[in-house]
C-alpha cells in the first residue's frame, strides 16, 4: 500500500468515524487497504455495509449537496445582514436578534426584492419603511438597472409607490416614472399559493397600478410606518 494513502486514509479518521463508519468497519477498510487478508465475518462487512456506504459517498460527491449546505448558510449568514441594516435603520424585529454586518442600503433593497416571495414576511412588508429611512443613501440609477436587468420592475414599483404615498419625495416620483415605462403585464403573486385565488383578492389602486397581487393594503403600511417611522 502507498504510505502516503495510507497516512491520508488514517488523517481522516476522525471526519469518517463515527459519521459514515463505525470503528470496526473503519479498521476493516484500512486492512483492506493495506492489502491484509480479511476474515470472513471482515469480508462480509467490505461487501455489504462498507461497500453500500462508499457507493453512497460517491453519489454525494457527484450531486454536490455540500453546496446546497454552502448556499444554505450563505442565505442565513445575508438574511441576518439585513436584520441589522434594518435595525440600524430602527427597525427592529421582534425576536430577530441582529449578528451581522450592516450591508449598504442598496444592496439591502436589492436582495430584499429579488426574494420579495421567499423572504421573512416581516422584511418584506417593512422594505417601505427602510426605503424612507435610506433615501439619501441610495444610488437610483444602479438600483433602476438591477430592477431592469431583474425583472423586478412591477414589485419595485409597488414598493416604491408605497414609500411615495406615505414619505413622498421627488426621487422617489421621477424613479416611479423611470419604472413606469418599463412596466410588465405579467402579475406578480406576493405569495405563490395566491396563483388560484387571485380572483379572491381586493387590489387597492397601488397594486392593481403594478399588477400585484397581496393581502396587504396602504392601511397596513400607514402602520408600519406609524410604528417605525422618522
Amino acid at each position: 500500500m502507498n504510505p502516503l494513502y495510507e497516512a491520508r486514509l488514517t488523517a481522516a479518521k476522525s471526519a469518517l468515524v463515527p459519521a459514515l463508519f463505525t470503528e470496526t468497519q473503519f479498521s476493516v477498510l484500512l486492512k483492506r487497504a493495506q492489502g491484509k487478508p480479511l476474515s470472513q465475518t471482515e469480508r462480509n462487512y467490505l461487501s455489504t455495509a462498507i461497500k453500500s456506504k462508499l457507493k453512497a459517498t460517491l453519489s454525494i460527491n457527484h450531486l454536490n449537496l455540500d453546496r446546497l449546505y454552502t448556499r444554505e448558510k450563505s442565505k442565513r449568514a445575508l438574511l441576518n445582514q439585513i436584520i441589522t441594516s434594518y435595525a440600524k435603520s430602527g427597525i427592529t424585529l421582534v425576536g430577530a436578534k441582529p449578528s451581522g454586518k450592516t450591508l449598504p442600503a442598496n444592496q439591502v433593497i436589492e436582495e430584499v426584492l429579488d426574494n420579495f416571495t421567499e423572504i421573512d414576511a416581516r422584511i418584506a412588508d417593512l422594505l417601505p419603511v427602510y426605503i424612507s429611512k435610506n433615501r439619501n443613501n441610495l444610488r437610483f440609477f444602479d438600483l433602476f438597472s438591477f430592477v431592469i436587468e431583474k425583472g423586478l420592475v412591477n414589485i419595485a414599483g409597488y414598493v416604491f409607490s408605497i414609500v411615495q404615498e406615505l414619505a413622498p419625495h421627488p426621487r422617489f416620483s421621477d424613479f416611479l416614472k423611470a419604472l413606469e415605462r418599463h412596466k410588465e403585464n405579467v402579475p406578480f403573486l406576493r405569495d405563490r399559493r395566491y396563483e388560484k385565488i387571485t380572483n379572491l383578492i381586493t387590489q387597492d389602486d397601488i397594486s392593481k397600478r403594478w399588477n400585484i397581487y397581496t393581502l396587504n393594503t396602504l392601511e397596513h403600511y400607514k402602520d408600519y410606518f406609524e410604528l417605525y417611522g422618522e
